[in-house]
C-alpha cells in the first residue's frame, strides 16, 4: 500500500514539475515588443538632393524595418512610415514627417507662368512648357509636359538654380479629339449583274483613321 501511494505522489509531483516546465516555456513563446527605437520628424532646406528620414537607435536582433515615403527631393511634406518586424516581436508602427524648405537666404524665382494648354489632336507631339525669361543660371526640368494622343496630361515643372530656392509648377496639356473631315459616303445604284457590288467612303483618310463597313 505504501508502495503504491509512494508511486502516485511520484506521479503527481513529475507531472506538476512537467506543468510547471510547460508554463514557463509557453511564457518565452509570447512576442517580445521593439523598444529602443525612435522615427522622428525631419526639417531640411531644399538643396537639389534626395533627403531622407530614417529611425534611429539600435534594432534588435532579427528585426528588420520596411520604409514608405520617407525620401523627397522637391520642397514639400512627406508623411513617411517605418514598418519594424522580426521573429518573436510584435511588429511596430511609427510615423514621422520630412520637410523640405526654400532656404530664406536664397532668392525666390518669379517672371515665370506654366499655365495650362488645350490643343485639338493632329498626330503630332504637343507639349507645354513654362513661359516668361529665366533668370541666369535657373534651369527647368519637366514631367509629364508632352502628349500625342487624345488626352489629359498632368505635367510638372521644377525650376532650380544655384543661389536660387526651388520653384514647383503645375500645368495640364489637353489634348482634344479632332473631327474626321474630307471625307464622304455616298449611295450608289447599279443594275443587277450577278456580281457584287459596294460602296465605300471616298476622300483622303487621316492618318491612323480606319473604316469599318456594315
Amino acid at each position: 500500500m505504501k508502495k503504491k501511494f509512494l508511486i502516485a505522489t511520484l506521479c503527481a509531483a513529475t507531472a506538476l514539475t512537467c506543468a510547471i516546465g510547460f508554463a514557463a516555456c509557453g511564457g518565452n513563446d509570447k512576442p517580445k515588443d521593439i523598444t529602443g527605437v525612435t522615427f522622428e520628424d525631419k526639417t531640411v532646406y531644399y538643396d537639389g538632393n534626395e533627403h531622407a528620414v530614417t529611425v534611429s537607435g539600435t534594432l534588435p536582433k532579427n528585426v528588420s524595418v520596411s520604409y514608405t515615403n520617407n525620401t523627397g527631393t522637391n520642397v514639400g511634406v512627406y508623411d513617411a512610415t517605418a514598418i519594424l518586424s522580426g521573429t518573436g516581436y510584435n511588429t511596430l508602427t511609427l510615423n514621422a514627417k520630412l520637410t523640405i524648405e526654400n532656404d530664406p537666404s536664397l532668392s525666390n524665382i518669379t517672371g515665370v507662368t506654366f499655365a495650362d494648354k488645350t490643343v485639338t489632336y493632329n498626330g503630332s507631339e504637343q507639349s507645354v512648357t513654362v513661359t516668361g525669361t529665366l533668370p541666369e543660371g535657373v534651369t527647368v526640368s519637366y514631367t509629364g509636359n508632352t502628349g500625342t494622343n487624345a488626352g489629359t496630361y498632368n505635367a510638372t515643372a521644377v525650376l532650380s538654380g544655384e543661389g536660387y530656392n526651388s520653384l514647383t509648377l503645375t500645368a495640364t496639356l489637353k489634348i482634344n479629339k479632332a473631327e474626321i473631315t474630307g471625307v464622304t459616303f455616298k449611295g450608289s445604284t447599279v443594275t443587277y449583274d450577278g456580281s457584287e457590288h459596294e460602296i465605300t467612303v471616298t476622300g483622303t483618310i487621316p492618318a491612323g483613321v480606319s473604316v469599318s463597313y456594315t
